[in-house]
């Protein structure tokens, strides 16, 4: 899901089929359309509204998870309408954010990421 033609262009690049550029209930509607109505298996939010996190939600198949990163701006997650999804949440910060990664060449290489150090570049 987006609507910045560049982020779309690496999405292609990296083997989207779809590029969804609906929000709210017309984004959950279009992914619930793509996946025979089941929703997605796998989603991750990388926003952090109210919206985007409920979005998200609502666009996971039972059964699928939600992972979130980054920090989220005053969400309150509907108790109910979670329990009842049966979506896990995933919660919690990138290991390395995108200027890690000239740091990293591991990471350039495709290599498992290893233990930090204490002169990494990135925040443990």
């Amino acid at each position: 899901m987006s609507r910045h033609e560049s982020r779309q262009k690496l999405a292609t690049e990296f083997g989207a089929t779809d590029i969804v550029t609906e929000r709210g209930d017309e984004g959950v509607a279009r992914i619930k359309n793509l996946t025979d109505g089941l929703g997605a298996h796998s989603v991750i939010e990388a926003v952090g509204t109210q919206e985007s996190i409920m979005q998200a939600i609502r666009s996971a198949r039972p059964g699928g998870a939600v992972g979130y990163v980054g920090v989220s701006h005053d969400v309150q997650l509907p108790g109910d309408e979670l329990f009842y999804s049966h979506v896990r949440l995933l919660a919690g910060r990138p290991r390395c954010a995108g200027s890690c990664w000239p740091h990293r060449p591991d990471l350039e290489r495709g290599d498992r990421p290893g233990p930090r150090s204490s002169t990494s570049p990135c925040p443990g």
